[in-house]
């Protein structure tokens, strides 16, 4: 089978969360390039009619759209746990609110959407892959981020631990560790930290912007590639990893 062969996912059905926007949007554009039919689970409306609005937090919500996809569809191959939040906060003093919401979007609703996907995977006995954006904070840490970087650590160690407790049933699960990755929700969040850090804490630079050993900054369709990547048949012998997408900056 030709390299082109094994990227392609004709028949295949996909979910993403975070679709609408930023990388979400990238992935779910370079899934759908490569002939799977995608749905994007998203708070905003998409673009298609295979984009649904979810608030992911709702477990209800969340049950629903996948019944949605199953009565649609009529199966599900592919799962992309994308969405999260990364609000800066001071980690002495952060409310525990932050703490409570960004674990409820980054993991739990990870797991609640594995939960609906991996039965399906399991029902239709094909086989799956299953896709979890963590990111560099885990290995990199970063002042004003310590309730992502433990979120985004927690979900990698779900990974682990999914692709052992899946992997009788055929299905993959890997993680993706974005790094710098510009898009308007990591342009709005760094304004956000740069403001907070002259308001709270002055003598503490709440953003450590670290060079990187790729001369330019990463792109949603980095992670796009990466992603199309690791749910394909050319990543069929990958399950457990954590793939670092991030120009070196980890390195630098």
């Amino acid at each position: 089978m030709s390299a082109a062969d094994l990227l392609r996912l004709d028949g295949r059905v996909a979910v993403v969360t975070g679709g609408a926007s930023g990388m979400g949007r990238d992935i779910v554009a370079r899934l759908r390039e490569a002939e799977a039919r995608v749905f994007g689970f998203d708070r905003q409306p998409g673009t298609t009619v295979d984009d649904l609005v979810v608030e992911l937090t709702d477990r209800d919500a969340v049950a629903a759209a996948f019944a949605t996809v199953a009565a649609t569809a009529g199966r599900i191959d592919i799962l992309v746990n994308n969405a999260g939040i990364y609000p800066f906060a001071d980690g002495v003093d952060a409310d525990p609110e932050i703490w409570r919401r960004t674990f409820a979007v980054n993991v739990d609703a990870a797991i609640d959407c594995t939960r609906h996907a991996s039965r399906s995977m399991i029902g239709q006995k094909t086989g799956g892959a299953i896709v979890n954006i963590g990111s560099v904070a885990t290995r990199r840490l970063v002042p004003g981020l310590m309730h992502y970087g433990a979120s985004k650590a927690a979900l990698e160690t779900v990974s682990g631990s999914l692709a052992i407790e899946l992997a009788p049933y055929g299905i993959r699960v890997n993680t993706v560790l974005p790094g710098g990755i510009d898009t308007p929700g990591y342009q709005a969040a760094t304004a956000t930290a740069q403001a907070q850090t002259k308001a709270i804490r002055p003598e503490n630079q709440l953003v450590r912007r670290g060079g990187r050993l790729v001369d330019r900054s990463g792109r949603g369709d980095d992670m796009a590639l990466a992603v199309l990547f690791l749910v394909s048949d050319m990543a069929s012998y990958v399950t457990g990893a954590a793939l670092v997408v991030d120009g070196g900056q980890v390195l630098s």
